[in-house]
């Protein structure tokens, strides 16, 4: 009964078994917004930001060899800061949850911050 009870209740769990996060210093490749002349960033109907990366970062995923976010149209200060970065050519520091996702499965950044 009790091997039962504990697997019913990870089933509840909001967290995956797995869920992977942390966090990467990463170079900003592209932004874009919906009408945006990038080809990946124009279909978009959000802020997204591409970045440089060696490493696969969880279940975030890759287009172009890039991990790819898209952010809330809300977040403003985010943009900011991902636009500021990409300008100076100075990398980001990205907070990152793989289960943070959009409607698309596109991971969403939960913290972007100027290196």
């Amino acid at each position: 009964m009790k091997r039962f009870v504990w697997a019913f209740a990870s089933l509840l769990s909001p967290y995956s078994a797995h869920a992977a996060y942390g966090t990467a210093t990463l170079t900003v490749e592209f932004v874009g917004i919906a009408g945006a002349t990038h080809p990946v960033a124009a279909v978009r109907s959000m802020p997204a930001f591409g970045f440089t990366s060696t490493t696969q970062l969880g279940a975030c995923p890759r287009e172009g060899g890039k991990v790819y976010f898209e952010a809330d149209p809300a977040d403003k200060e985010m943009l900011a800061v991902v636009l500021a970065a990409h300008a100076a050519g100075r990398p980001v520091h990205v907070y990152w949850d793989d289960t943070h996702v959009n409607s698309r499965g596109y991971c969403k950044p939960t913290t972007v911050r100027m290196n």
